[in-house]
């Protein structure tokens, strides 16, 4: 089978997890599959000629870069035009049976492609994985703004990561007409070795991008709470728009020695910097940390939301409410206090995700899904 992705990586605000992709897109070669990869570029340090020469060892074709600014308004040298006739002629070149377009910016540009390419000539069949922006309520500018539903002649499949994603899409676009699956992230074998800890780790770790859904501000008032009974630390990893305001934070509460921040690492780098891993979410999407988290038997302090009930499902976990500020601090003394009672649950979930997260169990769903949507 021949399968084009499309991504922009995450970290963007239409982008898509780059190691959940790529990993797939790895996996569906080593499987005999004929891979190709877009990156749509916006200049970030998300994609180095590190990265491109690794996608390379695997993909059948040159991996190519597709420029947008970060605002995901077109470069002043290109035009909404000729972008898509661009990537036209990429899928043209490799004439995929299957262009996979992974989150908003991914998915809006391949269906534009089956679009165009269906007036002429036998178009792929496109699937459409789905990742934060055509969940978000809030108002959006262009090109967030255009309707799903103009886009879904052009789908023929959605791939949703987790229930909570597919309910909450239903919920705001209605039912698409296309088939749509369920599909959980997987990770290789490799991603499920042991964690080491460095001596100097701080007690608590976030990983994530700096939003106002990710709830890093109720775990910094957790910690403010605690700063006259307990002498503890946390390093909050990451990037984002909410960055000027929760360094504001720190400082108002007089937590600057307390609480360090950490450009983005990569992720097993900053597991080793921090004793817990604490996700204080607001909404319901599965954080990308927790998985690999998980699997490294990382100790995590986490948030009654939708993706990581599923996540977590029978393990007894104690999942707090979000914005329940309180009950973060009482997880986070408790851990403070017992740490092996955080390990011995950490132990029980990694045994859970390794049974049922793995890369080969997601691959082995994705290409049945593709398969099933080729024979219509």
């Amino acid at each position: 089978m021949r399968i084009h992705h499309f991504l922009q990586p995450h970290g963007a605000q239409g982008g898509a997890p780059l190691s959940h992709v790529t990993n797939l897109a790895k996996a569906q070669a080593s499987g005999g599959h004929d891979v190709t990869i877009t990156l749509i570029d916006e200049g970030t340090r998300f994609i180095s000629a590190d990265l491109i020469a690794r996608l390379e060892r695997f993909c059948a074709h040159k991996v190519t870069l597709l420029p947008i600014d970060q605002r995901n308004r077109l470069t002043q040298s290109w035009s909404g035009h000729l972008l898509q006739r661009e990537a036209a002629r990429l899928v043209r070149e490799t004439a995929p049976d299957i262009l996979h377009g992974h989150g908003f910016t991914g998915g809006y540009l391949a269906r534009h492609v089956q679009k165009s390419l269906a007036r002429k000539n036998p178009s792929p069949h496109v699937i459409y994985s789905p990742h934060g922006v055509p969940m978000r309520t809030e108002k959006m500018d262009w090109p967030f703004a255009i309707p799903e539903k103009d886009l879904w002649p052009h789908t023929n499949g959605l791939i949703f990561e987790s229930a909570f994603c597919e309910q909450t899409y239903l919920k705001k676009h209605g039912p698409p007409r296309c088939s749509t699956r369920i599909i959980y992230d997987g990770l290789g074998e490799d991603q499920f070795a042991p964690r080491q800890i460095i001596d100097l780790a701080s007690d608590f770790l976030f990983f994530g991008e700096f939003r106002q859904q990710q709830g890093i501000n109720n775990l910094i008032k957790a910690l403010a709470r605690m700063k006259n009974t307990h002498t503890t630390s946390a390093l909050i990893v990451g990037s984002g728009p909410e960055e000027k305001e929760l360094r504001a934070q720190v400082r108002r509460y007089g937590l600057a020695h307390e609480i360090f921040f950490n450009a983005p690492l990569a992720i097993n780098t900053a597991f080793l910097k921090g004793g817990c891993l604490v996700l204080p979410s607001r909404d319901g999407a599965i954080p990308p940390a927790l998985l690999p988290a998980a699997a490294a038997g990382m100790p995590m302090i986490l948030t009654n939301t939708g993706g990581i009930r599923e996540v977590v499902g029978q393990v007894k976990i104690p999942l707090i409410a979000p914005n329940d500020t309180h009950a973060l601090q009482q997880q986070l003394v408790a851990y403070l206090a017992d740490p092996q009672v955080f390990l011995g649950r950490a132990a029980a979930l990694k045994r859970r995700v390794e049974k049922y997260f793995t890369l080969a169990r997601m691959n082995e769903e994705v290409m049945q899904f593709y398969e099933s949507i080729m024979r219509f």
